[in-house]
């Protein structure tokens, strides 16, 4: 997880800087569409990291509910 942390941050960091200073507006328009996603995605690896939440297997919803 701490990997998929580190990852995440570094796209969401290089998606923004095109998101910004691309020259070519379909690279620019992918970029800013695509941020969001990533946003949410590092958010959610985040909460899922070694250390950051302690959840019990009580606390897991069951996979029919999922």
């Amino acid at each position: 997880m701490a990997n998929m942390v580190r990852d995440h941050k570094k796209d969401v960091a290089e998606f923004k800087r095109e998101t910004e200073s691309a020259k070519d507006p379909d690279v620019k328009n992918f970029a800013t569409s695509t941020l969001p996603t990533l946003e949410d995605h590092l958010k959610q690896a985040q909460s899922l990291a070694p250390g950051k939440s302690e959840r019990s297997s009580a606390q897991m919803p069951k996979a029919s509910q999922r």
